[in-house]
């Protein structure tokens, strides 16, 4: 697939076929998010993974258990809450993979180093043809004592971006995108 077909065709998946991600594959893909570029060379990630779906799905099931425990008005999520309450609605949506991007520096930098490894991820997943989906709702979770010991995050890591992944039960339509806003920069006045 060429990168601009890859970038154009890349969804959000939320529906997985059952079998389990081989674990060199998940490995492949942490490779591809070293890749990643970051501020000054400094690669301030680390990675939790497991290719265990009943892991997956235990971890689902605790994540969205503290985020309804959590939830307040001003939440993002404080919307969905009736769908998050439903006894069918898992956060992780049956993915039997996981990898949980973590900054291993403080700031936005490192964050942005993260958030470009935690991209890489994904272009590279859909690439081999996996799905993949960042779910955001699960970082409160993931940022508590129980959270990160479940993941084996060190203290002084902070979790960026979870993504679940999973060979895909169908494809998803494009929910369609924004005309891009372009604001030219004005060109220098020439020195006097």
């Amino acid at each position: 697939m060429k990168l601009m077909e890859s970038l154009s065709s890349r969804r959000a998946v939320r529906d997985f076929l059952p079998e389990p991600v081989d674990r060199e594959l998940l490995l492949e893909l942490v490779k591809a998010a070293s890749n990643a570029p970051s501020y000054l060379n400094q690669q301030p990630w680390s990675f939790s993974l497991t290719s265990e779906p009943a892991t997956v799905s235990d971890l689902s099931r605790r994540a969205k258990q503290h985020l309804l425990g959590s939830l307040r008005r001003r939440s993002p999520f404080f919307g969905q809450r009736e769908e998050l309450k439903s006894p069918g609605h898992e956060l992780f949506y049956g993915a039997p993979a996981l990898i949980v991007v973590c900054a291993t520096q403080r700031g936005a930098l490192a964050d942005a180093g993260c958030t470009m490894a935690a991209y890489s991820i994904m272009l590279a997943a859909h690439s081999m043809g996996l799905g993949s989906c960042w779910v955001s709702a699960a970082l409160p979770w993931l940022e508590s004592s129980d959270g990160r010991k479940a993941l084996g995050i060190p203290p002084d890591y902070r979790p960026i971006a979870p993504i679940i992944l999973g060979g895909p039960a169908g494809a998803p339509l494009s929910p369609g995108r924004f005309e891009p806003r372009v604001h030219w920069i004005p060109q220098a006045a020439a020195p006097a």
